[in-house]
């Protein structure tokens, strides 16, 4: 019975909470990368009601490879937000995030509690002309299995994504860290 359960979780239908039990998957979202919408966008057109908490919101100097990615002054300020976000009120992801000041200008704190994503292209009028991914596998560290409420060394999907402006200039940069047992991305590739 045990490696079947943990074989339900292996493939998705079974999710483990860390004190609370094993629950059953809905369904297993999964993630077009053809389609790079927010995540508020993605959850609700999967329909789960999408959440999210604000853990960290600052200025701060960026470390070095944060400065490289979004080329920009590391001593200079950029924005740091870090979020928890839930699908159905479940843990899904924590989400860590880099902002050019020069670019966005002034940072509306409240619109950090919704779809960012809409926040920079509807109120900013940031469209992105570019957007890189990398996806690759991880395991938590210490911090996210407190966040996500996992155990240590649990299957992680780390998503990367820099998003350039139309010009070309680098500016928002962020890292996903989903659940590897409730969340995975689907790829299509047309080759007409």
């Amino acid at each position: 019975v045990r490696r079947a359960v943990l074989r339900l979780v292996n493939e998705g239908y079974l999710f483990r909470q860390q004190g609370k039990g094993t629950f059953v998957c809905r369904r297993r979202p999964e993630d077009g990368v053809e389609q790079l919408v927010s995540f508020t966008s993605e959850m609700l057109s999967r329909g789960y009601k999408p959440g999210t908490r604000l853990l960290i919101s600052r200025r701060q100097k960026p470390d070095i490879d944060t400065a490289t990615r979004l080329n920009c002054d590391p001593f200079k300020d950029v924005y740091y937000f870090k979020r928890l976000r839930t699908a159905n009120e479940l843990l899904v992801a924590v989400e860590e995030s880099w902002l050019c000041i020069d670019t966005i200008g002034h940072l509306d704190q409240d619109k950090l509690e919704g779809s960012f994503y809409d926040y920079l292209v509807y109120d900013k009028k940031i469209k992105p002309g570019r957007i890189v991914q990398e996806i690759s596998s991880d395991v938590a560290d210490a911090d996210t299995a407190h966040l996500l409420e996992v155990d240590i060394g649990h299957p992680i999907l780390k998503l990367s994504r820099l998003m350039y402006t139309l010009e070309g200039k680098p500016f928002f940069w962020m890292v996903f860290r989903y659940r590897g047992d409730i969340y995975s991305i689907k790829t299509k590739l047309d080759l007409s």
